[in-house]
């Protein structure tokens, strides 16, 4: 691994291991081999002076199918009369929410503006009073 890099300090990721790699030193005889850290993985695909080792992202969670449809924005949909699902611009996050008390999700409300809207009670007319 070592060879083709005479004279150089250089980091190889090993091929068949995305969590180690070889670290050559300017003689090529002298190499060791190495672990990234826990929650990194060697992640250049060349040889390089710098640190190999790369953060290695959690995949995406697949966005719900309510938010399919709105990829790049942020918005609000309601599925229930008191929950709404809250759907971010990168389409990988769905929040369910649930309207406050008082409050019920407007359906017929544009997906960008808050979808919970005041609930109006009935007028209750008094009761006459019994003498």
């Amino acid at each position: 691994l070592c060879e083709p890099f005479v004279g150089q300090h250089v980091f190889i990721c090993d091929g068949g291991n995305a969590t180690s790699f070889v670290e050559c030193f300017n003689v090529t005889s002298v190499f060791e081999q190495r672990n990234c850290p826990t929650g990194t993985r060697c992640g250049s695909s060349q040889a390089t002076v710098d640190n190999p080792c790369v953060v290695e992202l959690p995949p995406p969670t697949v966005p719900q199918p309510l938010c399919r449809g709105f990829p790049d924005q942020h918005v609000f949909l309601c599925t229930a009369t008191s929950q709404y699902i809250e759907c971010f611009a990168n389409a990988t996050a769905a929040v369910v929410q649930t309207c406050p008390v008082g409050t019920a999700c407007n359906f017929t409300r544009p997906p960008t503006e808050n979808p919970c809207t005041v609930v109006t009670e009935p007028p209750t007319t008094p009761s006459p009073n019994v003498v």
